[in-house]
């Protein structure tokens, strides 16, 4: 197995010193007005452009892929709330593969990928029924080869929470390859979200409530043929290839460095302007009870690229900050450097433009276009 040049900043060149990546000064497009049932968003569950121009956005709020032209005019939604053929009932992901959308519905027990065109619409469904994955699993993202990445176990009890206790939880992913009797082939387990118990007087008894922390994480995703398994903490990322090999290990060019607190601040404050009551607790008990390790972790989340491109979203502890991205080639080679706009995730990448989902300061969501100089 080969260690991958995206080595770490002892070894190789700082981020600083990659080539800047630059996106429009404004968004190019944006879709989203409240009040207007076709452009007014619940839930957005992922935003994609076709190679027709198009943009099909999923609304987890009413289990829609919305159709709109490449100026953002609606056209269509090619599906809706239910459970008969090119119907929704938990729409969890929206990936793009060619000309083709697979929408993942994440229905208990019973995952599917619903298969549609921007043209065509509904194709196919695929229910998801393995032979080795009997307490379910989580459809995530597909490769080159056809395989699925997995999740075991997507919904997890959760028993013996004692307030104040921290841990990490564990995450089993697999690939799954779809034939006549389809079949996951399991990878290790490995760490996944850092967890913090705290006690909720909303709960009967005073009974306790969890959420995730600022502390590791695992962050995975697809590229191409390669699966990216990273643990955020160590900064150490693995490409696995669809038999479950792995190919490559990489680490990024950024250097290791505390909490802000002056950020951190800022963070909880902008969180608690905007919540309401019940949701005081949990952003209290995210700043101020949950543990934290002395370093932040390194990044957040993954997001494929052209030419099986890997976009790495580096940790913020700010979340009103814009986005530093650290963008690595399918070899795991750290090639550029680009920033992204505050409040904005990202969610699908061309060789010209970045897609990604905006939030304003009351938690309204609009898709935003900007164009991307290489």
């Amino acid at each position: 197995m080969l260690l991958g040049a995206c080595r770490s900043a002892s070894h190789n060149q700082r981020s600083s010193a990659l080539p800047e990546w630059s996106l429009s000064p404004t968004a190019t497009l944006r879709i989203g007005t409240e009040g207007d049932t076709t452009t007014e968003f619940l839930q957005i569950r992922g935003a994609v452009r076709m190679p027709s121009g198009n943009i099909v956005v999923a609304d987890g709020g009413t289990q829609q892929l919305r159709v709109f032209t490449p100026d953002g005019h609606f056209v269509r939604s090619l599906s809706r709330r239910g459970g008969g053929p090119g119907e929704l009932q938990s729409v969890a992901r929206l990936q793009r593969v060619g000309d083709t959308l697979l929408s993942v519905d994440q229905v208990f027990m019973t995952p599917s990928v619903n298969v549609y065109t921007d043209a065509a619409g509904f194709s196919a469904r695929i229910t998801l029924r393995p032979d080795n994955a009997p307490l379910g699993l989580g459809a995530l993202q597909r490769l080159a080869s056809g395989a699925l990445l997995v999740e075991s176990q997507p919904f997890k009890a959760m028993t013996a929470v004692t307030p104040g206790n921290a841990w990490r939880d564990t995450v089993t992913l697999g690939v799954l390859h779809l034939s006549d009797t389809p079949h996951v082939s399991w990878l290790p387990p490995r760490e996944g979200y850092s967890i913090h118990a705290y006690r909720d007087p909303a709960l009967p008894g005073g009974g306790s409530s969890l959420l995730n922390t600022l502390s590791p994480k695992l962050v995975y995703g697809v590229a191409g043929d390669r699966i990216w398994i990273g643990d955020s903490g160590t900064g150490d990322i693995e490409l696995v290839d669809s038999s479950g090999v792995t190919r490559s290990y990489v680490r990024l060019p950024v250097a290791r460095r505390p909490f802000s607190k002056d950020a951190l601040q800022r963070a909880e404050q902008r969180a608690l302007a905007a919540a309401d009551s019940p949701q005081r607790l949990s952003i209290r008990a995210l700043y101020e009870e949950a543990p934290r390790p002395e370093q932040v972790p390194l990044f957040t989340s993954f997001v494929p690229g052209p030419d099986s491109e890997m976009w790495i979203i580096l940790f913020n502890e700010d979340g009103g900050a814009p986005q530093a991205v650290i963008v690595c080639d399918s070899a795991g080679r750290a090639i550029a450097r680009a920033t992204i706009p505050a409040h904005t995730r990202l969610t699908d990448v061309g060789s010209r433009y970045v897609l990604g989902v905006e939030t304003d300061e009351l938690g309204v969501e609009r898709v935003v276009q900007y164009a991307l100089t290489r």
